[in-house]
């Protein structure tokens, strides 16, 4: 007769149950929301949150805070997401280092799969090769040709071990040969700023169009399979002669993974909606990032075989987080 009791309660307890998450997405969010970014301002991942937090607080009728939380190569506020109350209140917008690089590089304190659930895919960013004005090239072959001939001599920043402005760099080394020194920063603001007062010479990244357009910054190539409408006279890597060179660092969000089933998928419908907001689009475009709006399925997909892709570059240039 317990046994009997226990499995006709089991009907009423799983009802009471998507009763209860059903209620919480109805009454979500009824208080400040925390969006986590593991970078500091200035780079791609704080600026797809600043353009996404305003269009939440209208859609959701809640203030959504950004929380910068740079360090480790974006594993200290990825963790701290990870381990957040899973009810909501804090969620996390990333690149996708931290999901499909860090864990290879690093005993991480998360595991991207099993912590994290992804809700959207919201943009991708085209990654735009650049040097400093005093680097004596103006296309890329002119600077593999000049790296080659001063091997060491050129550095490239990036906004961290491992990240995919590492990687963009690394790529091209695999595929040309040349000897260039890498220099990691916390984030992509610092590195951007030492460029910009020449303590570096060579970077990428999605947010340096601004810098370009000044006279800042040489465009030497972009990332995609076409040109980029922004800088219709900047060649992409394939069109520069470089091949198996194609980064694209992807933007999303996420939620602890024990959140209320409800709550993630009231989440996902909204960004969703908001990457296809035309408006959003012009903003995008003009930092170098094309709106791509993936649901959880989908976006699960694209990190697993970023894993895969970006394991065999970390391999070949034997990257590591020392």
């Amino acid at each position: 007769m317990l046994k009997r009791r226990t499995l006709v309660g089991m009907p009423l307890a799983l009802a009471a149950s998507r009763t209860a998450w059903a209620d919480a997405a109805d009454g979500y969010p009824n208080r400040t929301v925390r969006l986590i970014v593991p970078y500091p301002p200035g780079g791609g991942g704080d600026a797809v949150a600043r353009i996404i937090a305003p269009k939440l607080q209208d859609a959701l009728g809640q203030t959504f805070i950004i929380d910068n939380r740079p360090g480790a190569g974006a594993s200290i506020g990825t963790d701290l997401a990870a381990k957040a109350p899973p009810d909501g209140y804090t969620i996390l917008e990333t690149p996708g280092a931290a999901l499909t690089v860090n864990p290879q590089l690093m005993v991480a304190p998360y595991d991207p799969i099993k912590d994290l659930a992804p809700i959207a895919m919201v943009t991708r960013a085209r990654m735009l090769f650049v040097c400093a004005p005093s680097v004596p090239a103006k296309t890329m072959q002119e600077l593999i040709a000049y790296a080659k001939a001063n091997p060491g001599k050129l550095n490239f920043g990036s906004a961290g071990n491992g990240t995919i402005t590492q990687l963009s760099w690394e790529m091209v080394k695999i595929a040309t040969g040349i000897d260039i020194v890498h220099v990691p920063y916390r984030g992509s603001g610092p590195a951007i700023n030492d460029l910009l007062a020449g303590q570096i010479q060579l970077f990428s990244e999605s947010v340096l169009l601004p810098y370009v357009r000044a006279g800042q910054m040489r465009a030497l190539a972009v990332s995609g399979d076409e040109r980029w409408a922004a800088l219709p006279d900047v060649p992409t890597v394939k069109e520069a002669g470089l091949t198996g060179v194609n980064p694209s660092a992807w933007y999303g969000v996420f939620v602890p993974a024990a959140t209320p089933a409800a709550i993630a998928a009231k989440l996902s419908a909204v960004l969703l909606k908001i990457a296809a907001d035309p408006e959003l689009k012009q903003k995008f475009d003009a930092i170098g990032m094309e709106p791509t709006p993936l649901g959880p399925e989908a976006f699960a997909k694209v990190i697993r075989d970023d894993i895969a892709t970006n394991g065999e570059v970390i391999r070949k240039a034997h990257i590591t987080l020392d």
